[in-house]
């Protein structure tokens, strides 16, 4: 079984295009999102020219619908830096307010920074958690051993992205494998980067043996396959 999914972190203004851009293609991705820090008013310079502002998330309550919405702490923090009270609050607050804004099940998380660590994934699971995306690429198609210490394939907008996603394609049907790209929608800046990701998901959409699905739907496609894969 060949899985495509998406995994975006951060919740900033240019989920709007990149939304509708994934679901022109028929594409499904996860995204990580921070509750404290759904404003427009949060913002962080990314160079001379650009600011980088996060999303007025009551303005578009249906953004991510027919996606998945999961943690990413409550303000972005590095949990393994946090005390264990603080730690917790950060990914509890974090679930319950994206729960009550989106009014889905919050069962995903990404580490911020890619930092995480036994206690932090013990915390996760303790809060229901069945999935967290690491920031560690693994150029690879292999399922995930742990679910909780997912590394995922590569970054959408790198310079191997487009020569994965020609492997993944190539690959036989019947072959299992795992195309999970991550990335941030700030991340696109120029034109050429919108048309790059463009070319990307016209490489990957359509695919009769390929199944769209988000990271959640991956760990239940997966685990129905036989435990947490053949890789």
């Amino acid at each position: 079984m060949k899985i495509l999914t998406f995994s975006l972190d951060d919740g900033n203004t240019e989920d709007l295009r990149l939304v509708e851009q994934m679901n022109r293609y028929g594409l499904k991705g996860t995204f990580h999102l921070n509750a404290g820090r759904l404003s427009f008013a949060d913002w962080w310079p990314l160079n001379e020219n650009q600011a980088v502002h996060h999303l007025n998330a009551l303005s578009c309550p249906e953004l991510y619908a027919g996606h998945e919405v999961a943690g990413h702490t409550l303000t972005h923090k590095d949990l393994t830096r946090l005390d264990p009270e603080t730690a917790c609050n950060e990914i509890a607050l974090d679930q319950l307010f994206l729960q009550a804004l989106y009014g889905m099940p919050v069962t995903g998380f990404a580490y911020p920074y890619g930092a995480h660590n036994a206690a932090v994934r013990q915390m996760l699971a303790g809060r229901g958690f069945t999935h967290a995306r690491t920031a560690r690429s693994s150029g690879s198609f292999v399922w995930p051993a742990d679910f909780l210490q997912w590394d995922p394939t590569c970054t959408f907008n790198s310079a191997q992205a487009a020569g994965l996603a020609e492997q993944f394609v190539r690959l036989p049907a019947g072959e299992d494998a795992l195309f999970c790209l991550w990335g941030h929608g700030y991340e696109l800046v120029a034109p050429e980067d919108w048309e790059k990701t463009e070319r990307l998901f016209d490489c990957l959409a359509g695919r009769e043996d390929v199944v769209y699905a988000t990271m959640r739907e991956t760990v239940r496609l997966c685990t129905r396959a036989g435990s947490s894969g053949p890789g």
